[in-house]
């Protein structure tokens, strides 16, 4: 079996995850793997309030393996968040 060298969608995606928490927290929240209603994103950034359990979101980031990017029903999707 041949080693790849290239990384995998999921090691970016984890990479980008535990920089982004452990630079931004805690004055923003980050989530992996978050689920809305019809919607999933591989990390979102929260800003929490003064009542802890309430947050706005600030920023989605999606990961993605190749250029092309994600597709127009799925960005239309994270327009709408």
């Amino acid at each position: 079996m041949d080693y790849k060298t290239t990384w995998t969608e999921f090691e970016v995606q984890s990479l980008a995850f535990a920089i982004l928490r452990k630079n931004l927290y805690p004055d923003y929240l980050v989530r992996g793997e978050y689920k809305f209603p019809h919607c999933r994103v591989d990390i979102a950034i929260w800003k929490p309030t003064e009542d802890r359990r309430k947050a706005h979101l600030i920023a989605v980031v999606e990961v993605k393996k190749t250029a092309n990017g994600t597709t127009t029903t799925q960005a239309d999707k994270y327009e709408a968040l």
